[in-house]
């Protein structure tokens, strides 16, 4: 269960499974302690791969589809670094995060644009507390 960074030629021809966001940490490593930056810390465009199955909360590459539930995963602050992500190769979503095999990193976003990201997402609503209207009451 390894992750390496790959040639991002490998994904010529290649369609998206799925677009998303991830935080990483101020350095830009993840929580598995892998390294996104290369050593002159670049992250944008690269392209990062994981080996073993796929496993949800275990092995894979894991981002958001919905840019504000990244804030359940990892702190959303000025110091964190932030993401547009692409998904290719293999995927599992659940309600509130996925896992791929293959993830690019198509834009680093400032903490602002981040924010604006997490404001302007289109989120489906059902009113206050699940109800059609205000409350069930």
């Amino acid at each position: 269960m390894a992750t390496k960074r790959i040639d991002p030629a490998e994904l010529n021809g290649k369609k998206p499974l799925a677009k998303g966001y991830k935080i990483f940490n101020f350095d830009w490593s993840a929580k598995e302690n892998y390294m996104y930056a290369d050593e002159n810390g670049n992250v944008e465009g690269s392209v990062h791969t994981v080996d073993g199955a796929l496993e949800m909360c275990g092995n894979g590459l894991h981002f958001c589809l919905d840019p504000l539930d990244c804030m359940k995963y990892q702190t959303l602050i000025q110091w964190n670094k932030f993401a547009e992500v692409e998904a290719y190769d293999e995927i599992e979503t659940g309600d509130d995060k996925s896992c791929c095999r293959t993830i690019k990193i198509t834009k680093v976003l400032s903490f602002d644009q981040m924010i604006e990201a997490i404001k302007g997402y289109q989120r489906e609503s059902n009113g206050v507390s699940g109800s059609l209207g205000v409350s069930w009451s």
